[in-house]
């Protein structure tokens, strides 16, 4: 049976698209009274940040930067009071979210990388692949997949209508990612919605410094607007190139769950994004181009 606190409860094929790669959009993912919980229950920024992922002892807040509340942080720190949030972490981190994300969209990740859902079934003892919490709970003989839900925040920007991230792709190692926004009510500011893009030369990929696209090499195909209550999940790969638009001066986080899916369990890679990279040493762009080494 379907949690509740699913975000893919209201999943149907028609809200699926395949191009440029395969993601869909979720309007009103939650039922009203549960994500109406979860908005006035949000933790602050002051919690996330002071628990966020990497935190440094004499690290400073700034304008217009990512910081994530993972899974493992929850799991390990049980007195941490986070009331539903909670589990709505531990569900889209258990073995009962991903049979029912494989249930739903298995056959989608078959199309995009044939190789991957095989290469866990083959490796499970139980002939489906296992869920792991990544960085907690992600051992290779118990898990072949590891599961991440990211109560996150987009610092308030300062400056006018500049960008968290502009044009980019994931890490090779995840195969999926889930971005669920919680706009505030009192959020009147325009932008931070989900761009999906496409390489205007497929045959010319440049890949930057962090997995940055430049603009040039780029075409925007549709936009996601940063909508309360909205689901926007992709399958990952070489062609999932997405950003986030420009943002106005506001007083209000920009606040969202990254629920992701990373194969590390399994196998290294879901792709190989080496060939393209423009941000390797001249010592690995010569050994490629002489030895052909990737």
């Amino acid at each position: 049976m379907t949690s509740k606190l699913s975000v893919l409860q209201n999943f149907d094929g028609a809200q699926l698209r395949k191009t440029p790669f395969p993601y869909l959009v979720i309007e009103n993912a939650l039922p009203d009274a549960i994500y109406a919980e979860l908005s006035e229950t949000f933790p602050s920024e002051r919690v996330i940040f002071e628990h966020h992922r990497g935190k440094k002892p004499d690290e400073k807040y700034r304008a217009n930067a990512r910081y994530d509340l993972p899974a493992a942080h929850i799991e390990k720190n049980p007195a941490l009071d986070l009331g539903l949030w909670r589990e709505f972490s531990e569900y889209h981190t258990s073995q009962d979210f991903l049979d029912e994300f494989l249930s739903k969209l298995g056959d989608v990740i078959s199309e995009t990388h044939p190789h991957i859902i095989a290469a866990m079934q083959k490796k499970s003892p139980l002939n489906k692949p296992r869920a792991g919490v990544r960085f907690f709970s992600d051992a290779k003989d118990e898990s072949d997949i590891a599961l991440d839900c990211q109560i996150a925040i987009n610092s308030p920007p300062t400056v006018p209508m500049t960008s968290v991230r502009t044009a980019h792709l994931d890490n090779p190692v995840e195969l999926f990612a889930g971005l669920f926004y919680l706009r505030h009510p009192d959020d009147g500011s325009k932008g931070g919605d989900l761009e999906i893009c496409t390489w205007k030369t497929p045959q010319r990929k440049r890949i930057g410094r962090a997995r940055i696209i430049d603009a040039d090499d780029v075409v925007v195909t549709d936009s996601v607007t940063y909508d309360p209550n909205k689901l926007a999940l992709f399958i990952n790969s070489i062609e999932s190139i997405h950003g986030v638009t420009t943002r106005e001066v506001s007083d209000q986080p920009r606040r969202l769950v990254n629920i992701i899916g990373e194969v590390y369990p399994t196998q290294k890679k879901v792709f190989n994004d080496r060939p393209y990279r423009q941000d390797r040493s001249i010592l690995d762009q010569v050994k490629r181009k002489v030895f052909g080494i990737n």
